[in-house]
């Protein structure tokens, strides 16, 4: 594959950050807009928002652009000064793939090696090429409600989420059947090994015309084909690497994807459209691929993309309210990421001898995304008096005061607001284990006596813990709205993992785990490939 022309598409400007749209191959640059006028703007918009919007991205319209001023949560270590990321707007008519034939003809038809060449090429593209303009540019410092050192680490793994070889594997295991690999459905029509049967109607037929030649036909052979779809991804910006993961859905798909990128991750969304232009922008793929922005609920750019059949299949990943909007406006099979959340079981055996590797492991899953992942765990339930789960506390604080020193978390008063109104008001009764300073908390542990409203959870290093009598009382707390448990030490996991699988959960690893990954493995209860093709007989 040759790459694109080497265009420097993203353009620091000083206070404001020229972020670009692919749209169907195209890139997309954003205008020019004086800092003036944006922070004008700015000021305009954070008065219709109300007093809270020092701490929040600030999404706003100037010009022909989308702008995203950023909270002091997410400014540069070298200024003081908030950032604009200016994204162009761009038409919906024009990300929409109308023609069918074209699809069947020119992306339908590329094989599954095709498309694993295509990965690897990006995955050289992303290792080789994007981080020194990503570095340049002062993206990495950029990157919205992330650390400096979180955003960095990311961009450093981010190659490394583009495994060819575990997308093949995902392939034949989702798509697939234990005698046919997923990517023969793929790649064409396969004879399915079943005996057939002919109808009803047909049966009768052979009465109705036994004299005449028709009668005597066999019965035909069956065959099944694993059909791309037109695909809308509406992502969440929890962790960075949802769009990334979203796209590689419909990349191993062969999907005509539209990939909404969200406020949080929109620097992730342009390095990654200016990755597929630089790979080959007249490749199927690149063509056939849109990352943009948009303010969610604009009904410019809603009312067209959200139209009955406008796509094949809808991908929503978001809060609740986006996920029942989305539901309930489009008439197209929507596959929903439901907000989900983590928790720890962690059992009396580890008083006293593992209680400081309890611990260790516990924050290890506190910490995934920063405590913003589906899978990052928000409440600890510990079997234990209320003496040794204060003990337990003390220790897993000691375990979050090491992370908050490797990583530290991101500057701003946001969180701290956040954290001082829960101390009033909600978890009052708690007993709080803080690291940090009181007017700059990193992380804190509380132990609570009673049920505490997750819906309010900051997600910023703040851990729920729970003393309970026994692990086994867990369960009614239990439901499809956690998405991982993990569990010490790990006989009692074996002995708890099908009751807890039978509550609604999808994943139940060892503590410390959480973040476990393998090619094919089921997200949210799906296998999520086959959600997103069609599978067709003929």
């Amino acid at each position: 594959m040759t790459g694109g022309p080497a265009v420097e598409a993203f353009v620091d400007r000083g206070p404001s950050i020229g972020v670009p749209a692919l749209v169907k191959g195209r890139l997309v640059i954003p205008p020019r807009i004086a800092i003036g006028r944006l922070e004008t703007q700015a000021m305009a918009a954070a008065a219709r928002a109300g007093p809270s919007a020092a701490d929040r991205l600030l999404c706003f319209t100037v010009e022909e652009a989308q702008v995203i001023r950023l909270p002091a949560v997410a400014e540069s270590a070298a200024t003081a000064e908030p950032r604009f990321l200016i994204h162009p707007r761009v038409a919906p008519e024009a990300l929409l793939e109308r023609d069918a034939q074209a699809l069947a003809s020119g992306l339908h038809q590329l094989s599954v090696a095709e498309i694993l060449d295509y990965a690897a090429a990006l995955q050289q593209t992303l290792a080789n090429e994007i981080p020194p303009l990503a570095r340049a540019a002062g993206l990495l410092d950029a990157a919205a409600d992330s650390g400096d050192h979180m955003g960095r680490l990311f961009f450093d793994l981010l190659p490394s989420l583009i495994d060819p070889a575990a997308l093949g594997t995902a392939i034949d295991s989702e798509l697939g059947s234990p005698d046919v690999p997923g990517r023969r459905y793929l790649d064409g029509w396969v004879e399915v090994a079943a005996s057939t049967r002919r109808g009803m109607t047909a049966q009768m037929r052979e009465h109705l015309f036994a004299a005449d030649p028709v009668a005597g036909k066999s019965t035909p052979r069956a065959h099944r084909r694993a059909m791309p779809t037109r695909q809308l991804h509406i992502t969440a910006g929890n962790s960075p690497a949802v769009p990334l993961l979203s796209f590689l859905w419909a990349l191993a798909t062969k999907g005509a994807a539209v990939l909404k990128t969200p406020a949080e991750a929109t620097i992730v969304g342009g390095l990654l459209a200016m990755a597929l232009h630089r790979v080959d922008p007249s490749h199927p793929i690149t063509r056939h691929t849109s990352l943009v922005y948009w303010p969610g609920g604009d009904p410019a750019m809603e009312s067209v993309l959200l139209a009955r059949g406008a796509f094949d299949r809808v991908v929503v990943w978001g809060s609740r309210q986006t996920v029942d909007d989305i539901s309930l406006r489009t008439g197209t099979k929507t596959v929903v990421m439901h907000p989900r959340y983590g928790v720890s079981l962690i059992g009396q055996e580890i008083f006293p001898e593992q209680l400081q590797e309890a611990a260790a492991l516990a924050s290890t899953d506190t910490m995934i995304a920063d405590q913003r992942a589906c899978t990052s765990s928000l409440v600890h339930y510990v079997e234990a008096s209320e003496e040794d789960a204060w003990r337990y506390c003390a220790a897993l604080a000691a375990a979050l005061a090491r992370w908050d020193q490797a990583l530290p978390p991101p500057r701003g008063s946001g969180a701290q607001s956040r954290l001082r109104r829960l101390r009033r008001g909600a978890l009052l009764e708690g007993r709080w284990f803080e690291n940090g300073t009181p007017d700059a908390i990193t992380s804190a542990v509380v132990c609570m006596p009673h049920a505490f409203d997750l819906s309010i959870h900051p997600m910023s290093r703040l851990v729920i813990v729970r003393p309970v009598p026994n692990l086994e009382t867990v369960l009614p707390f239990l439901s499809s709205a956690v998405s991982t448990v993990g569990i010490f030490p790990p006989g009692r996991r074996r002995a708890l993992r099908d009751a807890i699988a039978a509550t609604g959960v999808s994943n139940v690893f060892p503590l410390g785990e959480c973040e476990l990954a393998y090619a094919g493995m089921p997200h949210d209860g799906m296998r999520v490939l086959s959600e997103m093709v069609n599978w067709v007989n003929g």
